[in-house]
């Protein structure tokens, strides 16, 4: 039974790199999930509940830096799926928030959005190589084009509403650079498009 028809160019040019992307999807938001539920459990307090529980942690933390800052921009180019290549470095921090019941926009989240962001600019770039050498419709690169700027936009804002917060730093102008430069891509995929 097909839920979601995972054809879609917004997903990913091949069906079996798109599944690939939504299996690192599941994975990630898995382990998010083990990671906050076993910070929570206090009944037992051993060193090796301790123990468990940090290596959980470390691993998920190192793993949503690489979906942040990599993964996404290797999906966008492998297999062109903006929506896929938008959400994969999300992932891990919303479903961090989500399972802690925060409804606060992080650093780490705008971070996030921000990579997305680049990741589905970088996706739809792929989704018009693909139509140029293949002769695909047009009709994808306009759905990427949407998803794109949607992106773009929900990114800057992100960025902007944390722009006061405690934990300025790096990560913050690295977000800005980042939407900077999904900002001029959409920019420039517009012109391009209208002109």
């Amino acid at each position: 039974m097909n839920w979601v028809n995972i054809d879609h160019s917004l997903f990913g040019i091949d069906r079996k790199k798109t599944k690939a992307g939504i299996a690192v999807v599941v994975v990630v938001g898995i382990l998010v999930i083990t990671a906050s539920i076993l910070q929570r459990i206090e009944i037992i307090n051993t060193a090796t509940v301790s123990e468990l529980t940090d290596s959980v942690t470390t691993v998920v933390i190192l793993i949503s830096i690489l979906m942040t800052f990599i993964v996404s921009v290797i999906y966008a180019l492998w297999n062109g799926g903006a929506v896929l290549a938008g959400a994969l470095p999300v992932v891990a921090p919303l479903t961090g928030l989500i399972v802690n019941g925060s409804h606060t926009v992080t650093i780490d989240l705008a971070v996030g959005l921000s990579m997305g962001a680049l990741g589905a600019v970088l996706a739809t770039y792929r989704q018009y190589q693909t139509i140029q050498n293949d002769g695909w419709s047009h009709r994808s690169v306009a759905n990427g084009m949407a998803v794109a700027t949607g992106m773009t936009v929900i990114a800057a804002a992100a960025m902007y509403s944390v722009q006061y917060g405690p934990h300025i730093g790096a990560a913050y102008y690295t977000g800005i650079m980042v939407v900077s430069g999904a900002v001029i891509g959409v920019g420039i995929a517009w012109w391009k498009m209208l002109f």
